[in-house]
């Protein structure tokens, strides 16, 4: 069902997508939720798997 509904993608063959996580994120982003994001990069920074690079402080040396 899930190959059907994202046009042919098997995001299963992603390891460590299971149903409930694909069902997660087909609930938060809709059917065309994947079109939101230009890129790859910026749906993983929407779902907070890409490390914040922010710099705070300054360096002691």
């Amino acid at each position: 069902m899930a190959f059907r509904y994202f046009n042919g993608v098997d995001l299963f063959a992603i390891d460590g997508l299971s149903h409930s996580t694909i069902l997660s994120i087909t609930s938060e982003i809709g059917p065309e939720g994947f079109n939101k994001f230009k890129t790859a990069k910026q749906f993983s920074s929407w779902l907070r798997l890409v490390p914040n690079n922010k710099v705070r402080g300054k360096d002691t040396q």
